[in-house]
Order: structure tokens, then sequence, then C-alpha cells
């Protein structure tokens, strides 16, 4: 073998010895994002089947209603302020970002 094809040899191993080095390191960094990842993809189950089923959240407003309309409202309130605070943001957000 010549040394031409000896040294492109060794390179290989060096770069496949550094390519799994990145990867366990990659591996040992991503452990520590697996619950919130865990957690995003419960809340899209959820908001996916309530899509699914829209019966039921308005089955259980209906109730709240009927038994204790004072906290409808208040949570209506509170539902309304969140709901143009975030859009305040996301208005914002869009403005300062360059197009």
């Amino acid at each position: 073998m010549d040394s031409y094809a000896l040294e492109l040899a060794l390179r290989k191993q060096r770069l496949q010895f550094r390519s799994a080095a990145l990867r366990e390191a990659l591996t040992v960094h991503l452990a520590t994002w697996t619950q919130p990842v865990a957690a995003i993809d419960r809340v899209n189950l959820v908001i996916v089947w309530l899509r699914r089923h829209p019966v039921v959240p308005v089955a259980v407003i209906a109730v709240i209603a009927v038994s204790r309309p004072r906290a409808l409202f208040l949570w209506a309130r509170r539902g309304f302020f969140v709901w143009r605070a975030l859009h305040r943001l996301r208005s914002m957000i869009e403005s300062r970002l360059p197009l």
C-alpha cells in the first residue's frame, strides 16, 4: 500500500472516530430534552383528540355554564386577556423579524 492510500485510510479512521464521539456527545446532550419533548407530545395528542371530538369541550363548557356561571365568566375573561396578550406578542415579533 502506498503512502497516499495509507494516509487516506488513517484520515478516514480519524474521521470515523470523531464522528462516533460527536454522535455520543449529541446523544448525551439530547437526553436532557426527552422529558420536555415527551410532555409537548402529550399536549399535542390532547389537542388532536379535542379537535377530533369537539363535543367534549363544548359539553364541559355547558356544564360549567349551568353549574357555575361566575367561574365560566372569570375563566373566559382570563382567556380573553391571555389571547390578546399572545396576539400582541406575536404581532410584535412579526414586525421585528426581517422578511
